[in-house]
C-alpha cells in the first residue's frame, strides 16, 4: 500500500511539473534556511507519530489567535452556508463583542477539525499585525493553474509556497509559511510581488481567479483585539458531514464559494463568504 501510494504521489509530482515547465532547480527540495520550520517544536512529524504530535504540528505550521476562531455552518435545505465566530451558546446576529464569550482555539478544536469533525477558519493577525503564514486564494475555472503559476514564480524567486486544493474543489490556495511572524504589510507585499511575477511569467495570466491575499488587511489603527477580523479557512481531513452544523440563529448566508469580504467583522460574519 505505501509502495503504491508513493508512486502515485511520484506520478503526480511529475504531471505537476511538466504543467508548470519548471526547471530541476526550480522543482529542488527547500534548502536547510526554509526547512529550519521543521527543527522547531514538535519536530517532525509522520504515520507513527501519536495524534497529539500530529495535532501540535499542524496547529505550529498554521499558527493564528488562540483566543477565538470561525466555524462553518451549512443549510442542507438551501446548499448555502457561511462562517461565524464560534461564540459559547451559539452566535447570533446582532450580538455585542462585548456580550459574546468567544472560545479559544484549542488541541481539541484542532483534532476535530482534522477528524472532519467541524470546519473552522483561522484568525491570523496576531497582535502588532502580525502573522505566520501568508495565504493568496484562487478561484473559478482557471484557479489550479494561476495557483501553480503562482507556485512557480515563488520557486523562481525561492520562496517555498505549499499549493492546496481548495473545499470547493474549484479553488486553490498557495500558503507561505514563515519562521517567526512577520507584519501583515510585509507578508501581503510579498504576495502582491509573486502574483506580479506570476503575470509576467505567464505573459497571460488575469487576475479572474485571483480572489485575495491572507491576511488580507495591513495594520488596522483603532480595532479592538478582541474583535475577530478576516478569517481564512485552512486545510482539514475527512469531508464534513452537511448536516453536523446547523445554520445560527439570524445568520445570513452566502452566495458562491467566494472568499470573506473586505470590511467582515464578528458582528457581520455570519454573512460572510467562504474562501473555501
Amino acid at each position: 500500500m505505501v509502495e503504491a501510494e508513493l508512486a502515485r504521489l511520484r506520478s503526480e509530482n511529475a504531471r505537476l511539473l511538466r504543467l508548470l515547465k519548471m526547471t530541476p532547480e526550480q522543482a529542488a527540495s527547500p534548502g536547510p534556511g526554509q526547512a529550519a520550520f521543521f527543527e522547531a517544536p514538535p519536530g517532525l512529524v509522520d504515520d507513527d507519530s501519536p495524534p497529539e504530535m500530529k495535532v501540535a504540528f499542524y496547529g505550529a505550521l498554521f499558527a493564528a489567535r488562540s483566543d477565538v476562531y470561525a466555524i462553518r455552518y451549512d443549510n442542507p435545505r438551501t446548499g448555502k452556508g457561511g462562517w461565524v465566530p464560534a461564540v459559547r451558546g451559539g452566535w447570533r446576529k446582532g450580538m455585542r463583542h462585548e456580550d459574546a464569550d468567544f472560545l479559544p482555539l484549542t488541541p481539541g478544536v484542532l483534532a476535530a477539525h482534522l477528524k472532519g469533525e467541524v470546519h473552522i477558519g483561522l484568525y491570523p493577525l496576531l497582535d502588532g499585525d502580525r502573522s505566520w503564514w501568508l495565504a493568496a486564494d484562487f478561484d473559478g475555472p482557471d484557479a489550479l493553474a494561476d495557483a501553480l503559476m503562482y507556485v512557480k514564480s515563488a520557486r523562481a524567486l525561492q520562496v517555498p509556497v505549499a499549493p492546496e486544493v481548495s473545499r470547493s474543489g474549484v479553488g486553490a490556495h498557495g500558503w507561505v509559511f514563515f519562521t517567526s511572524p512577520v507584519p501583515a504589510e510585509t507578508a501581503r507585499r510579498l504576495g502582491t510581488g509573486l502574483l506580479r511575477e506570476a503575470m509576467a511569467m505567464r505573459g497571460r495570466m488575469k487576475l479572474d481567479s485571483y480572489d485575495r491575499l491572507f491576511p488580507s488587511q495591513d495594520p488596522a489603527p483603532g480595532r479592538r483585539h478582541r474583535e475577530p477580523h478576516r478569517r481564512a479557512a485552512v486545510p482539514a481531513g475527512p469531508p464534513q458531514r452537511r448536516d453536523s452544523v446547523p445554520e445560527p440563529r439570524g445568520s445570513r448566508t452566502l452566495q458562491g464559494p467566494v472568499a470573506v469580504p473586505v470590511d467582515a467583522r464578528a458582528d457581520d460574519a455570519a454573512g460572510s463568504q467562504a474562501c473555501c
